[in-house]
């Protein structure tokens, strides 16, 4: 028998639910009126999104060339470069020297964007807000489901050792996806830039 990937949000928050030992099967995650599927609801995409951002997911990795905004820096860098839609947070930026600084910000008309020195374009890697299932990392939905766990257990188990145990897998999935990925492709050395 071939077992499937969890493919759906309701399978992720099944899964999610087994792991603080919640007896309750959601039928739809979406429509489910019990209080496992109003927790699992309520906390689904934040958990998806911060599990986004906790490691350099190759599954959510986009590239892009950015042209430099109109709008300019009050001091300290030259150039804004506004950052895509679905931006999550950066992977790497393209021609970026050791000890150069950058950092993402609002920029005074309210755009998110990266100001840094570097000529236009900007070539950005970056971290994009997936939300097909279908195409996430094996490694990630196993931190994620931990993550979403972690987050639903004080409302449905109560239990501070089950908790315990979700942020635990959380941490090593993404300790193991960190080191997955860097061997699926080389890094560029960051520096130390204040990201948002």
């Amino acid at each position: 028998m071939v077992m499937q990937a969890p493919a759906t949000t309701t399978d992720l928050a099944n899964l999610a639910l087994d792991l603080i030992e919640e007896n309750h099967a959601l039928i739809d995650v979406e429509s489910d009126t019990t209080a496992s599927g109003k927790a699992a609801r309520r906390a689904f995409w934040q958990a998806w999104d911060e599990t986004l951002r906790a490691a350099p997911w190759n599954c959510a990795r986009k590239r892009v060339s950015l042209a430099a905004l109109e709008e300019v820096p009050a001091w300290g860098f030259d150039s804004y470069y506004g950052l895509p839609g679905d931006y999550i947070n950066v992977q790497e930026i393209g021609d970026l020297v050791e000890g150069e600084q950058w950092s993402v910000e609002e920029t005074p008309l309210g755009a998110k964007a990266i100001a840094c020195d570097i000529g236009t374009p900007l070539d950005l890697c970056y971290t994009y807000q997936l939300r097909d299932i279908a195409k996430a990392d094996a490694l990630f939905k196993g931190a994620f489901i931990a993550l979403l766990g972690a987050y639903i257990c004080p409302t449905i188990s109560k239990d501070d050792a089950i908790e315990a145990k979700c942020w635990r897998i959380f941490n090593q999935k993404i300790a193991e996806a960190q080191g997955a990925d860097s061997r699926e492709g080389s890094r560029r050395p960051t520096p130390d830039s204040a990201i948002v």
